[in-house]
C-alpha cells in the first residue's frame, strides 16, 4: 500500500510538472515531484526488512515518471553497507534492465564503478551480477560491449589510490573471459604487460577462471596450443607458458573421457612439443593410453618436484580409469628409459628417483609385481643400468624376494655381469645384503672375476674364508687358493 501510494503520488507530480513544463523553464518545473519523490524515497530507504526495502525500491525507481541524483546516492549508500549491499545492486539491476537510456547508462557505470572497490564485500557481488547476470544475458548489445570495455580497460590501468591492488581491477576482466573465452588472448597480452608481482596476482585468478571455463573451448584449444593468427604469442615463451600451465592445471577435469577430450590432450601435447616443459603432461596424464606412456615416459620422470615429481604422475597413471600400462610394464619400461637416454637429457639420478617412487607404493608395486619386472628386465640385453638398484631395493621393501633374488644373481653370473662394471659393482653389493646364503652362488663364478669379487670386497672374502674352513665341505682347488690368496692380500 506504501509503494502503490508512493507510485500515484509521484505519478501525479510528475504528470502536474509536464503541464507546467509546457509554459515555463524546464529546471524550475519539478520541484514538488523531485520533494514527494524522495519524501517517498527515504521512507522506503528506511525500511529495516531489507527483502521489503529492496523490493519496494526496486518497484518504485521502475515505475517513476524520473530517478532523481538523491534516489542514485541512496542506493550508492547502500551499495557500500556490507549488510545491504545485494539489496543495493538488485535494484540497480532493475533500472538497468527497466529502464533504458540515461538512468541505464548511469546505473551501468556505478554498478562497473563498484567491481573495482577495495572491499571484496561490494566488489565481489558486483561483479557477479556484471558478469554472471548482465553481460551473459545481454551477449552482443550494446550493454555487453560497455561491460567488456570497461573490464578490459581497467585491467589494463595504472592503479590509483582507490585501487592499489591489481585485484581490483583484473577480477571483472576474469570473470569476462569465462563467459566469453574470444577474450582469453586479451588475457595473454594483458599478464605479459605485468610486472612478475603482479603476474603472480594474476596467477592465484586464473584458478578461479579455469573452473568455469570449458575444456572442449575452440578459444581455449587455441590458448593452449598458443595458435592464433591474429596474435603472436609463442609458445616457448616462459611467460605465456606460465599462465597457460596454470589455466591447465586449475581445469575442472573431473569426468574427463579418453575419447571425448581427445583434442584437450592433443592441444596439451602439441604445447608440451613446442615448450618441452614436462609440467604439461601431468593434467593429462591419465588420459594416456599405453603407448602414449612409453611414448613420453622420459619427460614424466623430469615432472619437477614442485608440481610432486614422479609421485604425481604414478598417482594419476594408477587411479586413471583410462591408461592401460600394468605397474609391471611401468617399472620394466622406467628401466628402459635409463637405456635409451643419455645423461644429458635424463640425468640418471632422475630416473632412479622415479623408481624409488614405485618401490615406495607398496600396495601397488606388490611382491609379485616387482619379480615379475625384475625377472623381465635379468633377461634383456643389454641388461639395464639401473636394474641392480632396484634389485637391492626389492630386498628392503620385499624381504620375503631374497630366494629369488640369489636366482636373478645366479642368472647374471650366466650373463656374464661383471663385463659392465656399474652392474658388476651392484652385484657385488647385492652379494653381501644376501650373505651368508649368496656364498654358493659366489662360488659359481669363473675365476678371474671370483678373484675381482673378493678384492674389492672383505666381507665376501670373510663368507668364502668361513666356507673352505668347514672339513665336510669340498670345493675345487682353484677357488680355495682364490680365496686364500684374496686372504692373505687383504
Amino acid at each position: 500500500a506504501v509503494v502503490e501510494a508512493a507510485r500515484e503520488a509521484v505519478v501525479e507530480a510528475a504528470r502536474d510538472a509536464v503541464v507546467e513544463t509546457a509554459g515555463k523553464a524546464r529546471a524550475s518545473s519539478w520541484p514538488r515531484y523531485d520533494t514527494l519523490f524522495e519524501f517517498f524515497l527515504q521512507r522506503l530507504a528506511d525500511n529495516d526488512n531489507v527483502e521489503q526495502m529492496e523490493s519496494r525500491l526496486a518497484r518504485l525507481l521502475s515505475d517513476a515518471p524520473r530517478v532523481t541524483d538523491a534516489a542514485y546516492e541512496c542506493l550508492k549508500s547502500k551499495c557500500e553497507d556490507s549488510a545491504t549491499v545485494i539489496s543495493g545492486l538488485n535494484v540497480f539491476r532493475s533500472i538497468i534492465l527497466e529502464r533504458p537510456g540515461r538512468d541505464r547508462g548511469k546505473s551501468l557505470s556505478i554498478v562497473m564503478s563498484y567491481s573495482i572497490h577495495p572491499d571484496v564485500l561490494i566488489r565481489g557481488p558486483s561483479i557477479r551480477l556484471l558478469a554472471s547476470e548482465l553481460y551473459e544475458s545481454f551477449r552482443g548489445s550494446d550493454l555487453a560491449e560497455q561491460i567488456q570495455n570497461f573490464s578490459i580497460k581497467t585491467a589494463r590501468s595504472t592503479p590509483t589510490k582507490e585501487q592499489a591492488s591489481l585485484e581490483c581491477r583484473i577480477q571483472l576482466f576474469l570473470a569476462v573471459c569465462a563467459k566469453n573465452n574470444d577474450l582469453l588472448w586479451e588475457l595473454m597480452e594483458v599478464y605479459q604487460s605485468f610486472d612478475e608481482e603482479d603476474k603472480s596476482i594474476v596467477l592465484k585468478h586464473v584458478e578461479d577462471l579455469a573452473k568455469n571455463l570449458n575444456r572442449h573451448s575452440p578459444s581455449l584449444l587455441n590458448i593452449i596450443r598458443g595458435t592464433q593468427p591474429q596474435v603472436s604469442i609463442p609458445a616457448s615463451t616462459s611467460e605465456s607458458s606460465d599462465i597457460v600451465l596454470q589455466l591447465v592445471k586449475s581445469l575442472p577435469l573431473e569426468g574427463m573421457q579418453k575419447g571425448g577430450d581427445e583434442e584437450f590432450v592433443k592441444a596439451v601435447l602439441y604445447r608440451f612439443e613446442a615448450s618441452k616443459d614436462s609440467r604439461f603432461l601431468l593434467p593429462v596424464v591419465g588420459l594416456f593410453d599405453r603407448e602414449t606412456v612409453i611414448r613420453y615416459l622420459k619427460n614424466l620422470v623430469a615432472v619437477p618436484e614442485s608440481e610432486g615429481g614422479f609421485r604425481a604422475v604414478l598417482k594419476k597413471l594408477l587411479s586413471s580409469k583410462h591408461t592401460d600400462i600394468s605397474p609391471s610394464d611401468l617399472l620394466v619400461e622406467l628401466h628402459l628409459v635409463d637405456r635409451e637416454m643419455t645423461g644429458r637429457e635424463v640425468p640418471r639420478k632422475v630416473v632412479f628417483a622415479s623408481t624409488q617412487a614405485c618401490f615406495e607404493m607398496k600396495a601397488v608395486f606388490n611382491q609379485d609385481t616387482v619379480a615379475n619386472s625384475l625377472h623381465r628386465l635379468v633377461e634383456m640385453n643389454p641388461l639395464p643400468l639401473l636394474l641392480m638398484r632396484s634389485v637391492i631395493e626389492s630386498l628392503v621393501v620385499h624381504p620375503k624376494l631374497r630366494d629369488f633374488v640369489l636366482g636373478l644373481l645366479r642368472r647374471l653370473i650366466e650373463k656374464e655381469v661383471w663385463n659392465t662394471n656399474h652392474l658388476w659393482e651392484g652385484f657385488l653389493l647385492c652379494a653381501r645384503k644376501t650373505l651368508p646364503r649368496s656364498t654358493r652362488v659366489l662360488l659359481t663364478l669363473p675365476p678371474e672375476p671370483l678373484r675381482d669379487a673378493l678384492s674389492k670386497s672383505a666381507p665376501l672374502r670373510q663368507a668364502l674364508q668361513k666356507i673352505i674352513a668347514q672339513p665336510r665341505i669340498s670345493i675345487p682347488g682353484w677357488q680355495s687358493s682364490i680365496i686364500n690368496e684374496s686372504v692373505q692380500n687383504g
